[in-house]
């Protein structure tokens, strides 16, 4: 800056918004890291809640309702309020963030479909729900591909299989099957 002028440089200037631009899309990138990180926390706690939601629902019964149970759950207000439904009987589903959330019976199992989500969602949603976390996990199937497992170490190398058969657009599908 000279002396005799006052006010700041183009240069001086274009330096301060080329900072704030730096800083501000560091912020952006943290953000999207925590939402996103947010929304896996949202996937988990609702699996973990219909799974005991289904048990006290139908434990009793010893069979599961043949079709889509999501309209039953609702019926019964057992499913959080707070997610959206569409639609009614066998078509209804519930609309998430990352995806479209369907619950379906087949009498002696049951299958959780998360539907429509991105490469990166579909590798995280499909690490939170395993048989090494969850006992009543028979059978899970991503894009199609089926991963069946006797024990938690059969799904050794499981991230590997995910990197590959989720696909890098917002046209992935997992269906976990419960009994």
């Amino acid at each position: 800056m000279h002396p005799n002028r006052k006010g700041f440089s183009l240069l001086e200037l274009l330096l301060v918004v080329s900072v704030g631009t730096s800083l501000m899309m560091a912020g952006i990138a943290a953000y999207k890291n925590v939402m996103f990180n947010v929304q896996m926390a949202q996937i988990a706690q609702l699996m973990g809640t219909m799974q005991a939601q289904i048990d006290w629902s139908y434990g009793s019964r010893n069979y599961y309702p043949n079709g889509n149970m999501l309209d039953d759950l609702v019926a019964q207000r057992v499913f959080p309020a707070t997610i959206p439904t569409v639609g009614s009987g066998d078509s209804m589903y519930a609309r998430l963030p990352l995806g479209i959330y369907q619950i379906t019976g087949h009498v002696q199992t049951y299958d959780v479909t998360i539907d429509a989500i991105n490469g990166a969602a579909c590798i995280k949603i499909a690490e939170i729900v395993t048989p090494a976390n969850n006992t009543k996990l028979t059978q899970m199937s991503v894009n199609d591909t089926v991963y069946k497992a006797k024990n938690s170490n059969d799904y050794n190398g499981l991230r590997q299989k995910l990197l590959t058969n989720c696909r890098q657009t917002d046209a992935n599908k997992i269906v976990w099957t419960f009994r």
